[in-house]
């Protein structure tokens, strides 16, 4: 699909000004997120994968895309493609080793334009295993981080068991940006305006 064909919703407040702290951090880690899953026993990669692209079906978000229209950014979901997730082996090396891997990936910078804004990097030590999220902050916080672990695991559960895989639909995040974008071209956001400027100028000093 052509860029002139892909739907674009504006950044919402909160990301135009994560969007601000990278123009003024660039290519630096600062508004990444990381999290490991780890999976203690009988780890099972098939099954990891199947939950991993379960939820990146189920969730546009974890699909947003970036591009600049005019020097400004736009984000669009890009539509679901099955991915594989590489399977990083460290069962011929010690827990050292595995925590420096871990490390490295938390400190090195994401493309944030044409590229996705999430990556599951998949490991393996002996019996245990599990993942390691990566995750910017455009669509993600703490929080949400949290959620997605543990959507992850009861997936996997469910894989495991040989269940189908199966999750509560999710509200999709372009319904948020829609109503932010009617509020700013309604009256009510003028006045709200009108509003907060009138309060700012009466705390400026003279």
């Amino acid at each position: 699909m052509k860029e002139s064909e892909i739907r674009t919703f504006p950044l919402s407040d909160n990301q135009r000004n994560i969007w601000n702290v990278e123009q003024t951090l660039p290519n630096t880690p600062v508004n990444q997120i990381c999290t490991t899953l780890i999976i203690d026993r009988h780890f099972d990669i098939q099954a990891l994968r199947q939950a991993l692209n379960t939820v990146l079906m189920n969730d546009e978000t974890l699909r947003t895309r970036l591009l600049l229209q005019q020097q400004q950014p736009e984000q669009y979901f890009a539509a679901y493609q099955p991915q594989r997730f590489p399977l990083y082996d460290f069962s011929q090396s010690d827990e050292a080793a595995l925590d420096q891997w871990e490390q490295q990936l938390a400190r090195q910078p994401m493309p944030l334009i044409n590229a996705p804004l999430v990556h599951f990097f998949c490991f393996q030590r002996g019996q245990r295993g599990g993942v390691v999220i990566r995750i910017h902050h455009l669509i993600s916080d703490g929080w949400t981080q949290v959620l997605l672990s543990n959507r992850i695991s009861r997936l996997y559960l469910q894989a495991v068991q040989g269940q189908p895989l199966q999750e509560e639909p999710m509200t999709p995040y372009r319904e948020y940006l829609e109503q932010q974008q009617r509020y700013r071209q309604s009256r009510r956001y003028q006045k709200d305006r009108e509003y907060w400027q009138k309060q700012i100028r009466k705390l400026t000093p003279e």
